[in-house]
């Protein structure tokens, strides 16, 4: 008779717990899956706000990006299509996520342009892996000359003073005013350390101390950058 009451309880309260998530589905999950969606909105809202301060000195989080950007994405065949502020952003952000390692050195499927509009200046991104995970910059330059504007650096765990100092010290200062090598962009930049020659390039830039990886990692990722986009760069895209 015991063993009976206890099985009776057990599918009574089975049944109930069916009944409760069939109202309400999301009634466990619903917690991470509304954390995810912050997340990703948090990064889509920095993101945009990233490429509004490079395309203006006075972009604001209030203004629209839609203004002042043309949106398009360049495939690794050359095509270049004109797409939704969304749908560039959010290929940068998958790009970000599923970085393949520097080593490999294999391009993404889709690449994200933003053109600034009535003006030459274009935002490209780079993407590589630091000594703890992906690094990637958004990088303003002036496609008819070559030249490097502006350029913002981030990663997802370098560790402070250290690999951190890529987006919060001076490193990105050394690339700006500096010039794609127009005759080969995948040697654009070369790096050394402690004076002494690590990669060569055309412009040499100086690693950060204690971080030669990620310093390695971040210029190899600016050269494969501009392979990457060479095709836009130089008038070679098809529709």
């Amino acid at each position: 008779m015991k063993k009976f009451t206890l099985v009776f309880t057990l599918v009574f309260f089975m049944i109930v717990f069916c009944i409760v998530m069939c109202d309400n589905p999301y009634l466990i999950i619903s917690k991470p899956i509304k954390f995810k969606d912050k997340i990703s909105q948090l990064n889509f809202d920095w993101t945009v706000n990233e490429i509004g301060s490079l395309a203006s000195n006075d972009f604001s989080k209030d203004a629209d990006l839609k203004d002042v950007v043309n949106f398009k994405l360049l495939s690794s065949r050359g095509r270049l299509v004109e797409c939704s502020m969304e749908e560039a952003i959010n290929v940068h952000l998958n790009n970000v996520q599923h970085q393949i390692s520097y080593q490999l050195k294999k391009q993404p499927s889709n690449l994200p342009i933003f053109e600034i509009k009535d003006s030459p200046e274009v935002i490209i991104a780079a993407y590589g892996n630091g000594l703890w995970g992906e690094i990637w910059a958004l990088v303003l330059l002036d496609k008819e000359t070559l030249e490097i504007r502006k350029v913002l650096f981030d990663h997802k765990g370098e560790s402070p003073a250290l690999g951190a100092e890529i987006a919060d010290g001076d490193f990105n200062l050394q690339f700006i005013g500096s010039y794609l090598n127009p005759d080969s962009l995948s040697i654009s930049f070369g790096l050394f350390q402690n004076e002494s020659s690590i990669l060569s390039g055309k412009h040499a830039i100086e690693g950060i101390t204690g971080a030669t990886v990620t310093s390695l990692g971040a210029v190899e990722m600016m050269n494969r950058s501009g392979a990457n986009y060479q095709d836009y760069l130089s008038g070679n895209t098809r529709d």
